[in-house]
Protein backbone atom coordinates (compact mmCIF):
# COMPACT_ATOMS: atom_id res chain seq x y z
CA UNK A 1 0.00 0.00 0.00
CA UNK A 2 1.31 3.28 -0.72
CA UNK A 3 1.69 6.38 1.56
CA UNK A 4 -1.24 8.11 -0.25
CA UNK A 5 -3.51 5.39 -0.14
CA UNK A 6 -2.46 5.18 3.96
CA UNK A 7 -3.22 8.63 4.03
CA UNK A 8 -6.85 8.16 2.24
CA UNK A 9 -7.49 5.29 4.63
CA UNK A 10 -7.12 7.39 7.70
CA UNK A 11 -8.61 10.43 6.43
CA UNK A 12 -11.70 7.99 5.77
CA UNK A 13 -11.69 6.70 9.06
CA UNK A 14 -11.90 10.04 10.65
CA UNK A 15 -14.56 11.07 8.46
CA UNK A 16 -16.55 8.08 10.13
CA UNK A 17 -14.94 8.92 13.44
CA UNK A 18 -16.89 12.30 12.97
CA UNK A 19 -20.13 10.69 12.28
CA UNK A 20 -20.02 8.58 15.22
CA UNK A 21 -18.82 11.60 17.51
CA UNK A 22 -20.18 14.41 15.80
CA UNK A 23 -16.10 15.43 16.08
CA UNK A 24 -12.97 14.68 15.69
CA UNK A 25 -12.07 13.52 19.14
CA UNK A 26 -9.31 15.24 20.88
CA UNK A 27 -8.16 11.80 22.28
CA UNK A 28 -7.85 10.30 19.36
CA UNK A 29 -5.21 12.86 17.45
CA UNK A 30 -2.47 12.57 20.60
CA UNK A 31 -1.01 9.02 19.47
CA UNK A 32 0.67 9.92 15.85
CA UNK A 33 1.34 7.20 13.63
CA UNK A 34 -1.05 4.72 16.57
CA UNK A 35 -3.75 7.12 15.90
CA UNK A 36 -3.37 6.78 12.40
CA UNK A 37 -3.81 3.18 12.22
CA UNK A 38 -6.74 3.48 14.36
CA UNK A 39 -8.43 5.45 11.84
CA UNK A 40 -7.36 3.49 9.17
CA UNK A 41 -7.93 0.05 10.70
CA UNK A 42 -10.73 0.50 13.02
CA UNK A 43 -13.15 2.91 11.32
CA UNK A 44 -11.74 2.61 7.64
CA UNK A 45 -11.81 -0.71 7.64
CA UNK A 46 -14.41 -2.25 10.25
CA UNK A 47 -16.79 0.96 11.30
CA UNK A 48 -18.05 1.53 7.79
CA UNK A 49 -18.41 -1.90 6.62
CA UNK A 50 -22.16 -2.50 5.27
CA UNK A 51 -24.32 -4.96 7.95
CA UNK A 52 -24.54 -2.62 11.02
CA UNK A 53 -25.01 0.72 11.70
CA UNK A 54 -22.98 3.37 13.38
CA UNK A 55 -25.61 2.88 16.81
CA UNK A 56 -25.14 -0.69 16.89
CA UNK A 57 -21.58 -0.62 16.71
CA UNK A 58 -21.12 2.07 19.12
CA UNK A 59 -23.78 -0.08 21.65
CA UNK A 60 -21.19 -3.16 21.01
CA UNK A 61 -18.13 -1.09 21.58
CA UNK A 62 -19.65 0.24 24.86
CA UNK A 63 -20.13 -3.11 25.93
CA UNK A 64 -17.13 -4.82 25.19
CA UNK A 65 -15.11 -1.78 26.40
CA UNK A 66 -17.24 -1.82 29.69
CA UNK A 67 -16.58 -5.50 29.59
CA UNK A 68 -12.98 -4.76 29.66
CA UNK A 69 -12.69 -2.09 32.15
CA UNK A 70 -11.14 0.37 29.98
CA UNK A 71 -12.30 3.58 31.19
CA UNK A 72 -10.57 6.11 29.08
CA UNK A 73 -11.81 4.41 25.61
CA UNK A 74 -15.30 4.03 27.46
CA UNK A 75 -16.16 7.35 28.49
CA UNK A 76 -14.56 8.44 24.69
CA UNK A 77 -17.55 6.17 22.89
CA UNK A 78 -20.29 6.67 25.63
CA UNK A 79 -20.29 10.07 24.26
CA UNK A 80 -20.70 8.41 20.53
CA UNK A 81 -23.22 6.65 22.05
CA UNK A 82 -24.66 9.67 22.95
CA UNK A 83 -24.08 11.35 19.37
CA UNK A 84 -25.71 8.20 17.84
CA UNK A 85 -28.98 8.91 20.29
CA UNK A 86 -29.14 6.75 22.94
CA UNK A 87 -30.73 7.59 25.92
CA UNK A 88 -29.77 7.65 29.22
CA UNK A 89 -32.46 4.62 29.50
CA UNK A 90 -31.66 2.52 27.08
CA UNK A 91 -27.27 3.10 27.98
CA UNK A 92 -28.69 1.96 32.42
CA UNK A 93 -30.46 -0.81 30.50
CA UNK A 94 -27.27 -1.55 28.25
CA UNK A 95 -25.33 -1.57 31.67
CA UNK A 96 -27.99 -4.07 33.62
CA UNK A 97 -28.41 -6.44 30.98
CA UNK A 98 -24.40 -6.68 30.68
CA UNK A 99 -24.35 -7.19 34.96
CA UNK A 100 -26.19 -10.76 34.16
CA UNK A 101 -22.71 -12.01 32.11
CA UNK A 102 -20.05 -10.15 33.41
CA UNK A 103 -21.14 -9.70 36.81
CA UNK A 104 -22.06 -6.65 39.28
CA UNK A 105 -18.64 -4.88 39.69
CA UNK A 106 -17.84 -4.60 36.11
CA UNK A 107 -21.34 -3.43 35.55
CA UNK A 108 -21.70 -0.87 38.66
CA UNK A 109 -18.28 0.59 37.25
CA UNK A 110 -19.47 1.10 33.84
CA UNK A 111 -22.40 2.58 34.85
CA UNK A 112 -21.01 5.00 36.82
CA UNK A 113 -18.55 6.12 34.09
CA UNK A 114 -22.03 6.08 31.63
CA UNK A 115 -23.19 8.07 34.36
CA UNK A 116 -20.71 10.74 34.49
CA UNK A 117 -20.36 10.82 30.95
CA UNK A 118 -24.25 11.57 30.59
CA UNK A 119 -24.13 14.57 33.11
CA UNK A 120 -21.13 15.67 31.80
CA UNK A 121 -23.17 16.23 28.92
CA UNK A 122 -26.56 17.14 30.60
CA UNK A 123 -28.67 14.24 29.35
CA UNK A 124 -31.53 13.48 31.04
Amino acid sequence: MSEEDFKDRVEKGWQVAEHVFGERPAEGQKNGVLSDMVMATAYADIWSRPGLGLRDRSVITCIVLAVQEHETELKVHLRGLVHQGVSRIEAEEMMMHISIYVGWPKALEARRMMTEVFDELEIS
